[in-house]
């Protein structure tokens, strides 16, 4: 065991430089977004460097190949997140599998290779939004399943 203890602390000390690498930079000021001060940032994970993921939270800038604007919503956000829920009930091969209020997973599942996808949105209640992130599990491309989902998502939500 003690020839292993080498490996352990540069395996930690990696870790830690990583994070520090991937954390936020910091306002002098302390100011930040109104991403930064929600938590939609870290519901939402990041996609993969495939081409089978699109998300709301992804960079039109740095990123245009995963990024998709989020679906807006004017008025009660509590019918906003109602309305999502019953419109991914409705849609074909989709079941919504977790739904805690502010967060909702569904699975979507393909006709013929019955592949699952995962389509998951998250509400901005501040900003009247909600950030989605449709993914494929399996594979390298999707031929644009994904991103045609969340625009067929958004049409049948009115936005």
């Amino acid at each position: 065991m003690r020839a292993l203890t080498p490996i352990v602390i540069v395996i930690q000390a990696a870790a830690t430089i990583i994070s520090m690498a991937v954390a936020a930079p910091v306002d002098p000021n302390g100011a930040q977004s109104a991403l930064e001060k929600s938590s939609v940032i870290h519901m939402l994970p990041p996609c993969p460097d495939k081409p089978n993921c699109v998300s709301s939270l992804a960079s039109a800038a740095s990123d245009p190949r995963h990024a998709l604007a989020p679906m807006r919503f004017g008025g009660n956000p509590s019918e906003a997140w109602d309305k999502l829920r019953q419109t991914l009930s409705a849609m074909p091969r989709t079941r919504v599998v977790e739904d805690t209020g502010d967060y909702l997973h569904a699975e979507a599942t393909s006709l013929v290779f019955r592949f699952v996808d995962d389509l998951e949105c998250v509400i901005d209640r501040a900003n009247g939004v909600i950030h989605v992130r449709s993914a494929s599990r399996v594979g390298y491309s999707d031929l644009g399943v994904n991103r045609r989902r969340v625009e067929q998502l958004r049409a049948l939500m009115g936005n």
